[in-house]
């Protein structure tokens, strides 16, 4: 193996720990040999729309160009009587919007919150030697050495001083455990304080300045994240079947291509992982691992966004077709609404009780594959 192409491993398994495994040191997993007559030479073509030519994409451009150009000189596309490239626009931005929540999701969540998670647990690690230090310096619960220092073994674990009824390791750990929930009120408090701030901030400092500079309205910055919040139909505002179908039906639609696009990636990358080991190498690529897995990740998300849709609008469609005096429509803007928008975003009762479903029904699958289990190696005693 060259000096590169090792750097190269320990680097990206260095990422490929932090990404997928949020900082847990696991080794590279080395693959069986592959047999001679597995690998192929062959090279064939790419597959459509990788296999047209060039010249064929430059024209698609082109007309493309030419068609948006003609019709923003002509006026066209704003005419009231042509509401077609107005809706069409609407509607292909709420889906590129909730496809970009799914890729921030992605971003926030496997590579900003793995890093966090990983630097979180470093502090952590910290603070219980640090606890364990001052125990074995001041009341001798563990090995020192002759400056007083604890000592550690092969292990580069404290040398703890056997305690026969077990209470110096239930107090080391209540102490510790407090240290711990101290760190962790202050990390939220201060992350609190920080948005507040920064709220702040923006507000009246930032939209002022916008206004003054730029003529930008003030409000503008402010509710810029309320704009980008995922686009679904609402419960307050009822919507007749067709409306909602246009609106919010064909995005979700549209949200399928780019869903099968990053299945068909992750399938791509999830094959490239083992090109070092076709090459005669027993080792897995950690960066096409990292790509199939980000891949994955943005498609789980875009996923369930897009279920998490449909099922506000099924909400939506069942209490438009109810009439408003059933017991279904009575007890959504009764008593259900005003409490569950207390613990539930945008107050989704048919989501919450999906997910809450789901949860225990994947438990109580649980607990009867164990219980059999059991049963079974009983039996075989």
């Amino acid at each position: 193996m060259s000096p590169d192409l090792r750097s190269y491993l320990e680097y990206w398994h260095h990422w490929y720990n932090i990404i997928v495994h949020r900082g847990a040191n696991v080794i590279p997993r080395v693959t069986p040999q592959y047999p001679v007559d597995f690998i192929s030479d062959d090279i064939r073509s790419p597959p459509y729309p990788r296999d047209i030519s060039d010249t064929w994409y430059c024209a698609a451009l082109i007309a493309l160009i030419l068609a948006i150009q003609h019709g923003a000189d002509n006026a066209w596309l704003f005419e009231a009587a042509f509401p077609y490239p107005l809706w069409a626009g609407r509607v292909v931005g709420r889906a590129l919007l909730t496809v970009g929540a799914a890729v921030l999701s992605t971003l926030s969540f496997e590579i900003i919150g793995s890093l966090l998670s990983t630097r979180f647990l470093v502090v952590m690690t910290r603070i219980e030697d640090w606890v364990s230090s001052l125990l074995i310096k001041h009341l001798r619960w563990g090995e020192v050495d002759e400056n007083g220092e604890p000592q550690r073994d092969e292990n580069n674990n404290f040398i703890w001083v056997i305690d026969p009824t077990n209470q110096k390791e239930s107090i080391r750990d209540a102490v510790q455990a407090l240290i711990f929930f101290a760190f962790d009120y202050f990390t939220t408090s201060s992350l609190e304080m920080g948005n507040q701030i920064t709220r702040l901030f923006v507000e009246r400092v930032i939209g002022p300045v916008l206004y003054f500079l730029c003529s930008i309205p003030v409000n503008f910055v402010p509710n810029l994240l309320s704009w980008l919040f995922l686009p679904t139909p609402g419960l307050d505002s009822i919507r007749d079947p067709r409306t909602l179908w246009y609106e919010y039906g064909i995005p979700v639609l549209i949200q399928f291509l780019p869903l099968v696009l990053l299945w068909l990636l992750e399938i791509l990358y999830m094959a490239k992982t083992e090109r070092l080991a076709m090459a005669g190498l027993r080792v897995i690529d950690p960066l096409m691992t990292i790509k199939w897995h980000l891949f994955r990740a943005t498609e789980m998300h875009l996923l369930s966004y897009t279920v998490y849709q449909l099922v506000c609008g099924c909400m939506v469609l069942l209490k438009s077709v109810l009439p408003q005096d059933s017991w279904y429509i009575t007890f959504i803007d009764g008593p259900a609404i005003p409490f569950l928008r207390k613990i539930i975003p945008n107050g989704k009762i048919l989501a919450a009780a999906l997910l809450l479903y789901s949860t225990i029904s994947k438990l109580y699958l649980q607990v009867v594959s164990t219980c059999q289990n059991q049963a079974t190696s009983e039996l075989k005693i």
